[in-house]
């Protein structure tokens, strides 16, 4: 991805397109709304209230993950649902498997807080999407992480398609300010969990205990029980040298941690490395979501 403004310059270069069809060209579609009379009469005034329902253009920020385990390299793109002739926004290019861009809090992408389509598709081939969002609204002052998840090819009944995840980081936060009055205290880790392993039950998530001659687990203190495909924990504060064991009916799936870093919040996903015969066998990566500044020294958002 190139600099964290280009994706939001891009789009409102559509924006700006989208005036011209309505009579308004460029750059004029962003002032018509200050120049208009407020009941939606003056030239591309009626659009501008359409696309931001009359609040003007503000700013969410973005990430995009790629967990699909069965998929190529992908490439994401952004368009305007109401004028899809203007063509297509690029917002990330060969996203490659088990890859969440950026992994640097303060590197998540501006874009406009105004709904927009996104389509994902493998690497390289524009035409051909493996899944499609026809309108998503990205909340202003909101932190934005989307998955790509799911299977591209089901192998059963229940197993699911390629479909996108969305994770808000700061949704807690009042008035949402890009995650700014919410980032951790220096001596403090916070980490949520993902469940984004298509071909898996009901799982546990639990402190690392001890594994009996079984495989089962004990000994340990229980974070998360029963997520199932798709959901997402609130954050919960953990030891920074926490091993995270993900286990189902009792059974070890995958581990993770033991080196989060204090003053840091971060996401553990449980997927699958890349499909091999005998199945999925699942892993756990991990992202860093925000980060005291006295910690990782994260530069003003």
């Amino acid at each position: 991805m190139g600099d964290s403004q280009s994706t939001r310059r891009d789009i409102l270069k559509l924006l700006g397109a989208a005036g011209a069809l309505t009579g308004v060209g460029g750059a004029g579609v962003v002032a018509a709304q200050d120049k208009g009379n407020g009941n939606g009469n003056a030239p591309g005034e009626g659009m501008m209230n359409q696309l931001t329902n009359g609040k003007g253009i503000k700013t969410a920020r973005v990430r995009f993950g790629h967990v699909v385990p069965d998929a190529p390299p992908v490439d994401v793109y952004g368009f305007l649902p109401q004028f899809r002739e203007l063509g297509e926004v690029p917002i990330q290019k060969n996203l490659q498997y088990t890859s969440i861009r950026p992994n640097i809090p303060a590197e998540y992408a501006d874009i406009p807080a105004i709904p927009l389509g996104l389509k994902i598709t493998p690497a390289g081939e524009k035409d051909n999407p493996i899944v499609e969002v026809n309108r998503f609204k990205f909340k202003a002052g909101r932190n934005h992480t989307l998955l790509a998840a799911g299977e591209a090819v089901s192998e059963g009944y229940d197993e699911p398609p390629v479909q996108l995840l969305s994770l808000i980081d700061n949704k807690g936060e009042s008035p949402p300010s890009y995650g700014r009055t919410e980032l951790p205290e220096p001596d403090k880790t916070y980490v949520r969990f993902v469940h984004a392993l298509p071909d898996a039950g009901r799982v546990s998530v639990m402190t690392a205990g001890e594994t009996n001659v079984d495989g089962s687990i004990s000994g340990g203190e229980t974070l998360v029980e029963k997520a199932t495909f798709g959901d997402a924990t609130d954050y919960v504060e953990v030891a920074e040298d926490d091993t995270f064991v993900i286990s189902e009916q009792g059974t070890e799936r995958a581990t993770v941690g033991g080196n989060f870093r204090e003053g840091t919040k971060n996401t553990v996903y449980l997927v699958s490395q890349a499909p091999e015969p005998g199945g999925l066998k699942p892993f756990a990566i991990s992202s860093v979501d925000a980060a005291a500044r006295l910690s990782l020294r994260v530069r003003e958002l």
